[in-house]
């Protein structure tokens, strides 16, 4: 009979521990209540300040124009130096945008490698597109002005 006892003892006392902890764990006042709540951003006084801050920003701007610029076929230019075609961007601070090619193309309709606009070679005479970015990184986002220029390629 003893033993019987002990084996039901232990039975009920698992029983009241884990009705315990799971009350303290799911419970009104237990641990959950104890972790902090996640509030979402969106649609928040914080996320509308932050969308206003980031409105607020300047963007960069083009100046310069590529009229007087040309490459020479099978000669090779680095598209990201804008400057040699005529072209600049910058903050009204006088502050020098980063650049970055997004897209080159020819008159043709045919795309190329942006990988390759560090050392860009102009196979056949005619007009080649090149978009770019000017930007700035704020707060994790990307202040930017986009601008396609065309420059000729001759013989």
């Amino acid at each position: 009979m003893k033993s019987s006892i002990g084996l039901y003892g232990k039975v009920v006392i698992i029983g009241i521990v884990a009705t315990i902890m799971l009350a303290f764990l799911f419970g009104q006042s237990g641990l959950t209540s104890l972790l902090p709540k996640s509030e979402p951003l969106y649609g928040s006084e914080t996320a509308g300040s932050t969308v206003a801050i980031l409105n607020a920003q300047e963007k960069p701007k083009f100046t310069g124009d590529t009229l007087s610029a040309k490459m020479k076929v099978n000669s090779t230019y680095n598209l990201e130096n804008i400057s040699q075609f005529g072209v600049q961007a910058e903050f009204s601070d006088g502050t020098k945008a980063t650049i970055k090619v997004m897209e080159i193309r020819d008159q043709w309709g045919r795309f190329y490698d942006v990988e390759g606009a560090k050392t860009f070679k102009p196979l056949k005479a005619g007009t080649y597109y090149v978009t770019y970015k000017a930007y700035k990184m704020y707060q994790n986002t990307s202040i930017e002005t986009i601008a396609e220029y065309p420059i000729p390629a001759y013989h």
